[in-house]
């Protein structure tokens, strides 16, 4: 074989080993649909504050707490003026973090939607880990003039879309 086809092959048997090992994106990939964001900017659709009952979203904090251990799951409470959720997400690789997409107030249904999402975050050189884990975080959600009767938590992440807990305030 001479020199040029070896070379030729070469290249192309390395081209095609690293595809998929590199990226130059921004390290902030989603694992689902919804993207996420767990400061700053708020999803918060229409019917935010608006309802017949008067009931408004004052305040949302967002926490990831750590690795977890009953994943696709989450508890809803209500503590005075607040609505808490405790949830745990899989995410597809060890790079996977819990964000908040969206926080929906829906006063038509008096439901309040909470949609947590997982994003891969890492730096350029930063390698994932590539098994599914479970991350951890806490939702608080404060309202003004009464809580929602109806609470739905949705998770988008490595296991898809679903909602994993309903809370109704008669429960």
């Amino acid at each position: 074989m001479d020199r040029r086809t070896f070379l030729a092959r070469t290249t192309v048997l390395a081209a095609v080993g690293l595809a998929g090992c590199t990226s130059t994106g921004t390290g902030d990939e989603s694992d689902g649909d919804g993207g996420g964001d767990d400061g700053g900017e708020w999803s918060t659709d229409s019917g935010n504050g608006s309802g017949g009952s008067g009931q408004t979203i004052t305040d949302r904090t967002f926490e990831r707490t750590g690795e977890c251990d009953q994943p696709s799951s989450a508890t809803v409470t209500r503590d005075g003026d607040t609505v808490v959720v405790e949830g745990c997400i899989r995410g597809r690789n060890g790079c996977s973090v819990a964000v908040l997409d969206s926080v929906q107030y829906d006063a038509a249904e008096d439901r309040l939607s909470v949609v947590v999402a997982t994003n891969v975050e890492r730096e350029d050189d930063e390698v994932c880990t590539q098994a599914l884990v479970s991350r951890g975080y806490e939702v608080r959600v404060e309202f003004e003039n009464g809580l929602p009767g109806n609470v739905d938590v949705i998770h988008d992440g490595a296991d898809g879309r679903s909602t994993v807990a309903s809370s109704n305030a008669t429960e």
